[in-house]
């Protein structure tokens, strides 16, 4: 039969206990993410893992799109094609400009007394703005600067350049590299069930205090599998152990 028992009694921010246990437990769980989190560090002399961080570039917080393609002028926020010359476009329309002598007075030109209509000719609908200029790459609607070139390339997501696998380390995983898709899949499966782990030991501990020190445990040996040193090291290391 269902029962509608919880393992866990409810609780709320504002009704967990703000006990001088709890809350140091909190403190050493914070300050034990911050200190073991990735640092790049990791040794690589000895290193004989299947998993490894991808170098970074960061290239600066994108603008909002902006600029047109060659052969386009912005009017308004769209770009249409760029008039010919002797008209000025405004909008979909190239109007012709009045001569040096004439008054514009919009659709017409004027000279002592006399009106006449401007020529004009469509350019059509406009098409959105882009990216253009110093930051010609789009992403998500913002345009940024272009990863730097250098002899191994960089993929641009937002304002982070990651490097693309190569190597032993082929097999791309998010900001990993891996030796094969199986080893990324084993590696992110387990991280995740780590940290959903090291979450529910926070809020038993911080229903009950003394599971403070098996919480804080948790969040050591979750922080601690994402210590693994950059790819680039790696491959360095084992470049130098084959020509020695």
């Amino acid at each position: 039969v269902a029962s509608s028992r919880s393992d866990f009694p409810a609780t709320s921010l504002t009704s967990m206990p703000k006990t001088p246990a709890c809350i140091s437990m909190m403190k050493l769980v914070a300050l034990t993410v911050f200190a073991t989190a990735p640092t790049a560090s990791a040794d690589v002399s000895k290193y004989n893992g299947t998993v490894c961080w991808k170098n970074t570039k960061v290239r600066g917080v994108g603008i909002p799109i902006h600029a047109c393609r060659t052969g386009f002028e912005k009017s308004g926020l769209l770009c249409y094609p760029t008039c010919v010359d002797g008209f000025t476009g405004v909008g979909p329309v190239c109007w012709e400009d009045c001569q040096s002598d004439e008054k514009d007075i919009g659709a017409f030109c004027t000279k002592g007394g006399h009106w006449r209509a401007k020529k004009s000719d469509g350019r059509g609908a406009g098409v959105p703005l882009g990216c253009g200029g110093d930051h010609p790459d789009y992403d998500t609607g913002l345009c940024y600067k272009p990863c730097p070139a250098s002899s191994e390339s960089f993929q641009g997501v937002g304002p982070v350049c990651w490097q693309e696998c190569h190597g032993n380390f082929g097999t791309s995983g998010g900001a990993m590299c891996c030796k094969s898709k199986g080893d990324c899949d084993k590696f992110i499966r387990s991280a995740s069930e780590d940290v959903i782990k090291s979450i529910i030991a926070t809020i038993q501990a911080a229903m009950d205090p003394s599971k403070a020190v098996d919480a804080a445990k948790d969040w050591l040996e979750t922080a601690l599998k994402f210590d693994l040193p950059l790819c680039d090291a790696v491959e360095e290391t084992m470049t130098l152990a084959i020509t020695v």
